[in-house]
């Protein structure tokens, strides 16, 4: 950064990130040299985002983390964080309905297929105006690639049905 002494050092690193980028106003961009896009997670970094997200809950014998996968397609890390969150959310209300008292103390909160399902209705998910809005300010003032070396295949496809 200009004008900043670091005393021998290297000049600090700034790191930013947003999910609007196209509402930054250009004195803002000039500031960051290098702009990376970070699509989507693939069908393996969500399983270890969820891997992570589901740490420490105990999940019921109907819990299929492979459809899980699946189902999370179109979903940002955040939106899984999100999902795991809300789907907690209704197994500990499920918990308390069944113990009929306000304390859960001694039960084991498990989540279950119908959990996440409840979930998902209630995480919005980005529009394809939105996905494209993104797509089209990476190519105008993006860097040389995006994090994954080129445009992921689920971005591509939301630029093509906004296309049509």
């Amino acid at each position: 950064m200009t004008g900043i002494n670091s005393r021998g050092r290297t000049d600090p690193v700034v790191i930013a990130t947003t999910s609007q980028p196209y509402d930054l106003s250009e004195s803002i961009l000039h500031c960051f040299s290098i702009r990376v896009m970070v699509g989507l997670p693939d069908a393996s970094s969500r399983r270890r985002i969820l891997g992570i997200q589901l740490k420490g809950e105990e999940v019921g014998a109907d819990f299929n983390l492979e459809q899980v996968v699946e189902a999370t397609e179109e979903y940002s890390g955040r939106d899984i964080k999100n999902l795991v969150l809300h789907a907690a959310i209704a197994a500990h209300d499920d918990l308390r309905a069944r113990g009929k008292s306000s304390s859960t103390k001694g039960l084991t909160r498990i989540l279950r297929n119908d959990h996440i399902t409840k979930a998902k209705s209630m995480i919005p998910l980005p529009t394809k105006r939105t996905m494209s809005r993104i797509m089209d300010f990476h190519a105008q003032f993006g860097g040389m690639r995006s994090a994954h070396g080129e445009i992921p295949e689920a971005n591509e496809v939301w630029r093509q049905d906004t296309e049509a």
